[in-house]
């Protein structure tokens, strides 16, 4: 079971890190792709898609714990939380290792 958890985990922190930098592409290009718009409605937009960024990152990252934890599972559930956690850290590293080299 802990390879498995091991291996959902690493799913879930590179679904994540995906799902961040596909956000991140469309807001350093917001204006190439939306054009130039300083109105209420650009603000909405942004701030929805914040609140939505913030839910499916929660979903990816807590989920599986969560669900393991609401069935029994505690200790699957912790180590799940942890192994996010670790994953999440080190493809923080690795990224800015990558800004740091090039």
């Amino acid at each position: 079971m802990k390879n498995k958890v091991l291996f959902y985990s690493l799913l879930c922190a590179l679904g994540t890190f995906v799902y961040i930098g596909l956000v991140g592409l469309i807001i350093s290009n917001g204006n190439k792709i939306f054009g130039q718009a300083d109105n209420t409605l650009s603000s909405i937009s942004f701030l929805l898609l914040f609140v939505m960024s913030a839910f499916i990152t929660g979903m990816l990252m807590l989920g599986g714990p969560v669900w393991n934890y609401l069935e029994g599972n505690k200790k699957t559930a912790i180590k799940w939380l942890f192994y996010n956690l670790g994953w999440l850290v080190t493809i923080t590293l690795v990224s800015l290792l990558g800004l740091i080299l090039l």
